[in-house]
């Protein structure tokens, strides 16, 4: 079996994920795919703090945690399917990442080296 690795590029309401692999020194890409971490046509899923600001406390609140719920049963659901097919591939998962924002020093920094 092949030793994977998952990376995850978050955005609002769907992330970029990539699986790759070391083939003989060189990175295998195995997968790439966009995620749904919202459920489309709900008004305000993907900017749930915007959407949550015009809404009574009370409101706010079972939205905010009706939408976490939500989130977190599809990226659970987008990552064990993944895992899955990887694995009837012959490769196993080892490692991941999450990137959950700009990085905006390591831009800076990338754009004066080149």
């Amino acid at each position: 079996m092949k030793r994977a690795a998952i990376g995850i590029r978050m955005h609002s309401g769907w992330g970029a994920l990539v699986a790759v692999a070391n083939s003989d020194g060189a990175v295998e890409v195995l997968e790439r795919r966009r995620v749904a971490v919202t459920t489309p046509g709900t008004p305000g899923a993907n900017q749930p703090y915007h959407f949550a600001k015009k809404l009574e406390l009370a409101e706010a609140e079972k939205f905010l945690g009706d939408s976490f719920a939500a989130s977190k049963r599809l990226a659970l659901a987008a990552i064990r399917d993944v895992v899955g097919e990887l694995r009837d591939r012959q490769n196993r998962v080892i490692g991941s990442a999450v990137q959950a924002a700009r990085c905006r020093l390591w831009q800076k920094s990338w754009h004066h080296t080149r």
